[in-house]
């Protein structure tokens, strides 16, 4: 219960970053100035056996020098040994941004705020259903959210979309054997 309270006040505080004027940087206090974040999306092509996983690491969050990283990890549903759980898969994406600009801080901000409100909806999928998440380096900020909702799949697509101006997921349309 007191999980709930806790995740309604961040919530507050995350949604408010929205009401603020250009420029106004009081959401960032809400991370510390050495912060990371990663955002990470596990999909399931393969019902509950998983799928692909794609994760965005942005270093520096409150400085002018923030980056991205975006990379994809392959699965294939047919190769099932090989690759459930294993960590050392190598990527088959690496693309990223030198410099977050304000649009591309405001994206991640909205995804944010969206993977909260996703977060009070879930429903407990069982074995099968996407995961989606966002950590900061000192772990004092964790957000999951696994449910079979297409919201968050939306929100992620959308993410995407704005920082890099397409969207691998939409092209690939997520089949059950997905080679990127």
């Amino acid at each position: 219960m007191n999980h709930f309270f806790v995740l309604i006040i961040f919530c507050v505080g995350i949604l408010s970053c929205s009401t603020r004027q250009p420029g106004d940087n009081d959401c960032d206090e809400l991370l510390s100035l050495h912060d990371s974040l990663t955002l990470e999306a596990r999909f399931s092509e393969c019902g509950e056996w998983g799928g692909h996983r794609e994760q965005i690491l942005i270093s520096n969050w409150k400085r002018d020098s923030s980056a991205l990283i975006h990379t994809i990890y392959p699965y294939k549903c047919d190769s099932l040994d090989y690759y459930y759980g294993n960590d050392s898969i190598a990527p088959v994406s690496i693309r990223q941004i030198s410099l977050l600009d304000s649009n591309a801080k405001q994206a991640v901000i909205q995804y944010i705020q969206q993977l909260i409100l996703s977060k009070s909806k879930e429903r407990f999928p069982g074995h099968a259903g996407n995961i989606f998440s966002v950590q900061n380096s000192t772990k004092t900020l964790k957000i999951k959210v696994h449910d079979q909702s297409e919201e968050p799949v939306k929100s992620y697509k959308q993410l995407i979309s704005a920082l890099f101006g397409d969207s691998l997921i939409s092209q690939r349309q997520m089949s059950p054997d997905f080679h990127p």
